[in-house]
Parts: C-alpha cells; sequence; structure tokens
C-alpha cells in the first residue's frame, strides 16, 4: 500500500502508558489496568512465571471466597485482598 500526504501511519507497538495518559479509557478502566498489572506482577514473583500467574488470576481462590482475583479488583477493597492473598500464598498460607 502506497502513503499518501494526510493518511496517518498505525503505531508499531501498542504501548499501554500511552493509552493511559491519552484518555482513551475511562478513569475506571484505568485504575483496573493498573492494579491488574500489580497484581499479575507480585502473582509472577510469588507462583514463579506469567503464565501460571495469569492462569491464577482467573480462577476462583478459597482464600478469596471462591472469587476470582480478577472480579476484585474494580473496588480498592478487593484489590487490597488479592494483594493481602498473594502475601499469604508467599508465606504457604493457602486459605
Amino acid at each position: 500500500m502506497m502513503m499518501t500526504a494526510g493518511m496517518a501511519t498505525k503505531p508499531r507497538h501498542f504501548e499501554l502508558g500511552a493509552y493511559l495518559l491519552g484518555g482513551c479509557w475511562s478513569p475506571a478502566h484505568q485504575v483496573f489496568m493498573w492494579r491488574r498489572s500489580r497484581v499479575l506482577l507480585s502473582a509472577e514473583e510469588v507462583l514463579g512465571n506469567r503464565c501460571l500467574a495469569e492462569n491464577w488470576f482467573v480462577k476462583r481462590a478459597i482464600g478469596l471466597d471462591c472469587r476470582s482475583p480478577c472480579s476484585l479488583l474494580a473496588e480498592l477493597q478487593g484489590y487490597e485482598l488479592v494483594m493481602e492473598h498473594l502475601q499469604r500464598l508467599e508465606h504457604g498460607v493457602y486459605c
């Protein structure tokens, strides 16, 4: 395809920060995505790799009253529960 003057080029890389700062997402979604990234980073450290962290993120956990971590991130209290649960997992407490 030939580029002509005035045609916008598509970005080659998805940059999360640019979209967050650019206002493309609602504030609630921005908060959710920030919490999601923090939880997944912590889960990756606790569980050993990204794949395990992503699987854990969407599965129900007994220690979270049979709710999935991703279902709790919309509210600050839920985010704190998930982070506390990860701390317990890190210390070998599974419930």
